[in-house]
Formats: structure tokens, C-alpha cells, sequence
């Protein structure tokens, strides 16, 4: 019942705050009227709703909010960091003839790192990310962050969802030993 009512209450205060997407950014609230009193010729000091949480920015009383960056599973696909060569998957995309039409220029393809399991199959979490434009046949690239026996897939992906696949994405994947060049992934395969 006390759960119910807490739940209830913070749905309330986020309705008053004017946001349909849950709570606001830390440095949109204070601490006024909460607690404890506050002289009026004082400012409020702020509080930061999200104290704790890995992860959440620091509230700064100077600083105004910031623009986020999107993140997806844990994975920072728009880093800007130069590529560790001990690390690193350089190669080429090609396209078989076979599925030619299928691949639209600029589209998205994802390129991500995993583990093979005993059948040599992809397992468990990508290690390594990647988001290109397809340029054409015989398109370079370079994925940082790998360690180890991967799998390398590049994947051209319709609906420009990493997270989703669908009837139709063509795909093609090479086993290395990393750090690995002149790694050579033919986009072969549609997914059924």
C-alpha cells in the first residue's frame, strides 16, 4: 500500500513538472518547501532526485542543462576516441552480386564484435559497435574495441534499428584473431 501511494505521489510531482517523458533533468528541481524551511530572501538550495543512480550527471548551480547523448546497451557507438591498434578490425565490405539490389546506397550497416560459441555461431553481448553509411563495394572499415577470437558482422540493416532484425537484412560475417587487417566481410546472406 505504502509503495502504491509513493508511486502515485511521484507520478503526481512529475505531472506537475510539466514532463511526459517521467522525471526532469536534476538542475530543474530544488529543494524549496521540502524538509526544511527556506528564508525567503534566500535562493533554494538544488537537490539532485537522481542521487545514486550510476550514471546520472552531477546537478552543477552554475551550469545550465546539457544536451544528452544517446547510448544504447551500455554501447557508445559515437565515440570520438582514436582506435587502439591492439584493439582494432580494419578491413573491407563487399557486396555478392546476389543481393546487389537489395543494398540501398547510404543506408545503414552495423558492424559489431562477438564471441563465437563452440559451433562458431555469434553468443552473448556485442564487445564492439559500429554504425556506417554504405558507400559501395569494397567500402573500408575499422572497428575498435574488440579482444581476442570474434566474429565480425557487418549487417546492412532496413529499418535502421540496431536493435532489430528483420526478413530482409542482408548480413556477412568473418572469424578473426584480433588485432586483425585486411579483413575481407561479404554481405551474402538475407536474413530469412
Amino acid at each position: 500500500m505504502i509503495r502504491l501511494l509513493l508511486a502515485s505521489t511521484l507520478l503526481a510531482a512529475c505531472g506537475t513538472k510539466g514532463s511526459t517523458d517521467g522525471l526532469p533533468p536534476a538542475t530543474d528541481w530544488n529543494t524549496e518547501g521540502v524538509g526544511s524551511a527556506v528564508a525567503p530572501t534566500q535562493e533554494a538550495p538544488r537537490m539532485n532526485p537522481h542521487e545514486g543512480v550510476p550514471g546520472a550527471p552531477e546537478v552543477d548551480d552554475e551550469a545550465a542543462p546539457q544536451e544528452e547523448q544517446v547510448v544504447e546497451e551500455g554501447i557508445d557507438i559515437s565515440s570520438d576516441q582514436p582506435i587502439d591498434p591492439a584493439h582494432r578490425v580494419r578491413g573491407m565490405l563487399k557486396l555478392a552480386k546476389a543481393v546487389a539490389d537489395r543494398v540501398k546506397p547510404e543506408g545503414i550497416i552495423y558492424l559489431m564484435a562477438k564471441t563465437p560459441d563452440a559451433a562458431g555461431k555469434p553468443t552473448g553481448t556485442a564487445m564492439a559497435v559500429d554504425r556506417l553509411n554504405w558507400k559501395g563495394d569494397g567500402q573500408a572499415f575499422e572497428l575498435g574495441g574488440a579482444t581476442g577470437d570474434v566474429l565480425v558482422i557487418a549487417r546492412y540493416d532496413q529499418d535502421e534499428d540496431g536493435m532489430t532484425t528483420q526478413p530482409g537484412d542482408v548480413v556477412g560475417m568473418a572469424r578473426v584473431k584480433v588485432p586483425a587487417d585486411n579483413v575481407v566481410i561479404e554481405l551474402s546472406t538475407i536474413t530469412p
